[in-house]
């Protein structure tokens, strides 16, 4: 492993420390005034050959060292099998859906009774797509028939372990949540307007009694003008 010091500018070549030479290079006329200080700087010199030979080496290793560590730790993924209604008439979505896997160690495999699905059988897959702690996760789905009497189920191989996951038989109808929420929906719907009829009845009745007490009001007047008269 070899540690140098190079730096660029504006996306070029702008200086680098040359360690069989100990004295900075300029990759560009603009940078033939620095190195000319630098190089007349030996504390500069040696501060930068003691930090390419010892400090960026060390922090390089440790690095490897860190990553190393880290793709060797066995990770569990979580495997789901599950169904739901199909726009196909007669039919359900058969899904395998594995999660917090490494990206690169892992293979999945959907089963029908012994057999493995494949593409060719109208398997899909979503591939394979990051999750945000750096793991993985993969989606496959099959349409099959809501009426089987097959058994299905989900092979999860991470290195020298496996996890196989079978279906429960039970489907996801979707039509039922959206059913609650349309009752939900029209009960709002028959709250709201019995209140806005309560409102404009009291409105109305307010109305009514303002303008008898008004009509009363205008009747004493005119009584009392007729008995002064």
């Amino acid at each position: 492993m070899r540690a140098f010091a190079q730096y660029r500018w504006n996306g070029e070549d702008f200086l680098s420390f040359s360690l069989s030479r100990l004295q900075w290079e300029a990759s560009a006329g603009s940078a033939v005034p620095i190195t000319r200080k630098w190089n007349r700087d030996r504390d500069i010199t040696m501060e930068t050959k003691k930090y390419i030979e010892h400090t960026c080496m060390i922090h390089l290793l440790d690095s490897l060292s860190f990553e190393a560590k880290e793709s060797q730790k066995t990770v569990q993924p979580t495997a789901a099998v599950f169904t739901k209604r199909s726009l196909n008439p007669g039919k359900v979505i058969l899904t395998c859906l594995v999660s917090g896997f490494h990206c690169s160690n892992t293979t999945v495999e959907v089963y029908q009774d012994d057999d493995i699905i494949t593409e060719e059988d109208g398997l899909l897959s979503s591939g394979i797509r990051p999750n945000g702690d750096g793991t993985c996760q993969l989606r496959k789905s099959l349409d099959i028939s809501n009426s089987t009497e097959a058994s299905y189920s989900c092979e999860v191989l991470f290195g020298s372990l496996k996890q196989l996951v079978k279906w429960d038989g039970k489907i996801w109808d979707r039509a039922e949540p959206k059913q609650d929420y349309d009752m939900r929906h029209h009960y709002w719907f028959l709250m709201a307007s019995l209140v806005l009829v309560i409102a404009l009845s009291l409105v109305f009745l307010i109305w009514i009694l303002r303008r008898r007490l008004c009509t009363q009001a205008n009747q004493r007047t005119k009584d009392s003008i007729s008995a002064g008269i």
